[in-house]
Order: structure tokens, then sequence, then C-alpha cells
């Protein structure tokens, strides 16, 4: 927009000389003149500009200028999936795939990835493991259901694959495979993944182990569970989290559609992927809600390793998808790891 504002400003500048030198000349000899003069200087860049701002159509919210490319770039996605349908090749999905994950569309990566892993059959361990993410990002609740077998399969050909460790212990984990879970997990361990992942994967098996204790008695001799023990990385996990207080502007309640979502997304800086994500009933507002490294998308990431601010959306999905959508509520914010942070919904996805 900088390079047209620039333009307009040298013909505005232009028009003035043409209109401006005959009656300098004239004022010269007529000071009454002079008038006329300081008139036309206010009207012709003035009108021009009021003219400019009410026919024209521009956008000048950032926001909202990147909210409709994106509109633009998902309807162009959806032509492009169209045509994928009859063409029906595992590139053509793997690309349309990428696409839509750089898009953050990851409801429709996961489409994308899915019918080219489809047609790739289980060799192919890259797109099944981009097709587990990207179920990961879009649908965390039905992660097991959807992703679980398909990282079965790749654990069966390469069982030690680290990051099919990783997604396929969270998925046993939220389906409640707790053993499943803990061997994977033990397993990355063995394996000497960065701290991050150190620290998450053993908070986690702390989980297990203290349900398992408590399930069969033995919590007193189960490990990780003994009385004034935390388990390992409990203590960094408190730091590592931001708190977000989750409001409603006036009069958006009345706009919250049946079975609507909240999703808080944490990410590190104002673009990429999300580094952490909770999905709440949107009922649950005002509440607040903490996210941690529990709450984390991707294997090599934890909220204790960022430096700066982190970019925080509150947003509630009238569909329950985390791809935003027209009608869908939100705000957003930044908090510094460890953080609290006050957000009130206020705004509506055009």
């Amino acid at each position: 927009m900088t390079p047209f504002v620039v333009v307009a400003a040298a013909m505005t500048a232009a028009a003035l000389l043409l209109l401006l030198i005959p009656m300098w000349r004239r004022a010269e000899t007529s000071p009454q003149r002079w008038l006329g003069v300081l008139i036309l200087v206010l009207i012709v860049p003035v009108g021009g500009a009021g003219t400019y701002l009410i026919v024209s159509t521009w956008q000048w919210d950032p926001q909202v200028r990147a909210e409709l490319a994106v509109q633009r770039l998902r309807v162009i996605a959806a032509d492009a999936e169209e045509g994928m349908a009859l063409e029906d090749s595992v590139d053509g999905w793997r690309s349309l795939g990428d696409f839509y994950a750089n898009m953050q569309d990851f409801a429709g990566a996961a489409r994308a990835y899915g019918r080219a892993s489809e047609l790739a059959g289980p060799d192919d361990v890259p797109l099944a493991l981009a097709f587990a993410e990207a179920v990961l990002f879009s649908d965390p609740d039905g992660f097991a259901q959807r992703a679980g077998n398909v990282l079965d399969a790749v654990l069966r050909r390469q069982p030690d694959n680290a990051r099919a460790l990783f997604y396929g212990g969270q998925a046993a984990w939220s389906a409640g495979r707790w053993d499943v879970a803990e061997a994977r997990w033990q397993r990355l361990l063995e394996m000497e993944p960065p701290a991050a992942i150190v620290r998450m994967v053993e908070q986690r098996l702390g989980e297990i182990r203290r349900h398992a204790g408590s399930s069969t008695g033995l919590a007193e001799g189960a490990p990780g569970a003994a009385a004034g023990t935390a388990p390992a990385g409990q203590g960094d996990a408190a730091s590592a989290s931001v708190t977000v207080q989750v409001a409603l502007g006036e009069g958006f309640d009345a706009l919250i559609g049946q079975g609507a979502v909240l999703f808080v997304i944490v990410r590190e800086g104002a673009g990429g992927p999300p580094l952490a994500v909770r999905r709440v009933p949107a009922s649950a507002l005002p509440g607040v809600i903490e996210l941690g490294d529990r709450d984390v998308m991707l294997p090599d990431q934890s909220i204790a390793n960022t430096s700066g601010p982190l970019a925080v959306v509150a947003r509630i999905s009238q569909t329950g998808d985390v791809a935003a959508a027209s009608g869908d509520l939100y705000t957003e914010g930044s908090v510094l790891a460890g953080g609290e942070v006050t957000l009130v919904i206020d705004r509506v996805v055009p």
C-alpha cells in the first residue's frame, strides 16, 4: 500500500501545480486572490483523500487484510482439493497438504495428507507422520482414534523412529493404553532426546505411574510417587506454563452457537504453528486456563525454552474446528512464559 500512497501524493501535487501556477501569477497582481489559492491547496488533497476513503473498498486494518487473504487462499485450496479428487495422486495430495499446513489450516492438511497416505501405503513413513501431526493440530480430542493405527503401523516398520515414538506414546496415552505409552516413551528416553522432550515425557510417565499406583493400591511403592517426591520435570512444569484468563465482551455470549468450542492457542512470536493448544467447551467461559508442556504440539518444543513474548489467541469456534472460520469469535494478546494474561473476546472473524 505504501507505493500507492506515494504515487497518489505525487499525482495530487502535480494537479495542484497545474491549478496553482496560473492562480499564483494572478494573485501577484490581485492580493485578494491569495484566499482562493489557500482554499484550493486545502480542498484538492483533502477532497481527493476523502472521496477515495468513501468509494474505496481497500481494507486499511492489517488484521482484516490478513484474514481476507487467508479466506482467499482457502477458496483456492478448496478448488485445488476438488481437482485433486479427480487426479487422485500421491504427489498432488502431498503438495496440497503442504499448502494447507503452511496456511495453518491443519484440518485441510489432515484431509490431504490422509488421502495421500492411503494412496502411498504404509511404507511412506514421512507422509504418515505428517498426517499424524496435522490431526494432532486440528483434532486433539480425536488424535488417538484417527492417528493411533497409523502410528502403530509406522512403529512396526521403524520401531526406533523418535517422532513416531513420541506421537505414538501420545496416542496411546490419550486412549488410556498406559502400558503402551510407557513402553514407547521409555524407549524414546533411551535415545537421549532434547532436554525439553525429556522433561515432557518424564512428566507424563510420572502421571502414568501415579495412575497405575492409584488403581492397584501400590501408590506408595510406585516409581516417582514416593511421599514428598515430585516426578521428574514437575518443578520445571510449574514455571514452564502460561495462565490465560478468558472473558466475553458485552453481548458476545448471544453469538455463541450450540456446541461451540473454545481454543486457547499459544505461539512463539506472531507466526508459525501452535506451540501449545487447549480445547474446552465454550460454556466454560469466563474461566482461567493454564497451558503447560503437556499441551505442546511438537516433541522438540517447550514453553520453558521460549525467551520472548508468546502470542496468545482465544477463539470460540462455532464448528469445533481449530482452524479459524467466518463467524468465529476471538481476541489476541501476549504473555511471557510463567506469566498471566487476561483476554476479552470481542472480535468476529469476517
